[in-house]
């Protein structure tokens, strides 16, 4: 339950006709309600995540935006918007967010009914265009709903940076961690695709790679962009094709056995 409600007994979601039990359906075009607090709690992504059990239940979710009333769905149409789930669990219209988005100028936007952060992040790099925490579309399947991040109401810690800020820490640890295991400053964590937006111009072709290295390179990389990571802990959902990374281990050969 949200911070700041009184305690109550459980309110049913917003269900679409003919799903969940059949003494606690609500129509999916049934009237907003007037209490406010009512609607929002409708729609509180941890409270009805349990009842969306099937791609269908995903599909014909329909519920008011409690911020302006309009009909948000897993897709939106016409007479509808995308809903969006924010970190904090609360459900908004992608329009309405992105108009919550737009008040960074005046401060940090936060969600309407809580004290989350909406918009930029606070840990990404001065450079980074990436908007922030904008929410995640509703999954529309339940392949999605599987990998789906848990939100912070749910145990999950709250995101610090995007996809590509992440990749770029990741990269710059590895390669001081393994200078600092091989005792050598003329040695790099090479990663491939790099994601570190610094242009590397530096001349490698005398590196040779570590093949002893191979196997906790492939350990990081493989945790680094781990499903059940990217589901827990970092409120991201890349593309597999974003999460297509080689690593691997140089240092200069200086004629030593390296291998």
């Amino acid at each position: 339950m949200p911070s700041g409600y009184p305690p109550q007994q459980p309110v049913q979601p917003y269900m679409p006709v003919g799903q969940g039990p059949v003494d606690r359906l609500v129509p999916s075009d049934a009237v907003a309600m007037s209490d406010k607090r009512e609607e929002v709690r409708k729609v509180f992504w941890p409270e009805i995540k349990s009842w969306m059990a099937s791609d269908t239940a995903l599909q014909q979710f329909a519920a008011p935006c409690p911020k302006c009333s309009t009909s948000m769905t897993a897709t939106p149409g016409q007479n509808s918007n995308r809903a969006m789930v924010l970190v904090c669990g609360h459900i908004l219209c992608e329009a309405c967010v992105k108009h919550i988005v737009n008040l960074y100028n005046v401060g940090q936007p936060k969600c309407p009914y809580c004290t989350g952060l909406i918009g930029p992040y606070s840990q990404c790099a001065q450079s980074c265009q990436d908007l922030g925490m904008v929410g995640l579309p509703l999954p529309r399947t339940m392949a999605e709903l599987d990998k789906f991040p848990l939100t912070t109401p749910e145990g999950a810690s709250r995101p610090s940076c995007c996809f590509r800020c992440r990749a770029l820490r990741v990269e710059r640890a590895t390669n001081s961690l393994m200078r600092a295991i091989l005792s050598e400053t003329r040695s790099r964590a090479v990663w491939a695709p790099r994601y570190d937006h610094k242009p590397d111009g530096k001349d490698y072709s005398d590196y040779k790679r570590v093949p002893a290295l191979d196997n906790i390179m492939k350990q990081i990389r493989d945790i680094a962009h781990s499903d059940y990571i990217y589901q827990k802990y970092t409120w991201l959902t890349p593309t597999a094709e974003q999460k297509k990374q080689d690593a691997w281990v140089e240092m200069l050969d200086t004629g030593r056995h390296v291998s």
